[in-house]
């Protein structure tokens, strides 16, 4: 069952992450992002996601949606840096992607 995340106005290996929607001049929230595991398995895995500037404020929140229900995550937001981290928590087997 694919495990979701999604940023609302939202001992590991860094894993990589791409976002749909962020094409457009102006990205919007809610926005989808993607973790992907690669070539191994990975368990509680630190991840870093690129915030636009338009969106790197306090004010956001990462939402896990699991089998229909919504979930906070606990992650942290770098202001100067505009990225956002989390933990994927758990096991993501390898070549699984967390959506």
């Amino acid at each position: 069952m694919p495990i979701r995340f999604a940023i609302f106005l939202a001992t590991g290996v860094l894993l990589l992450v791409s976002a749909t929607g962020l094409l457009a001049d102006e990205p919007k929230l809610p926005m989808r992002l993607t973790v992907a595991a690669a070539g191994r398995e990975r368990t509680d895995a630190l991840v870093a996601f690129s915030l636009p500037q338009s969106l790197a404020g306090p004010a956001l929140r990462l939402i896990e949606t699991t089998g229909g229900k919504e979930m906070p995550v606990a992650m942290q937001v770098d202001l100067q840096a505009a990225r956002l981290w989390w933990v994927a928590s758990g096991t993501t087997a390898t070549g699984a992607k967390r959506t």
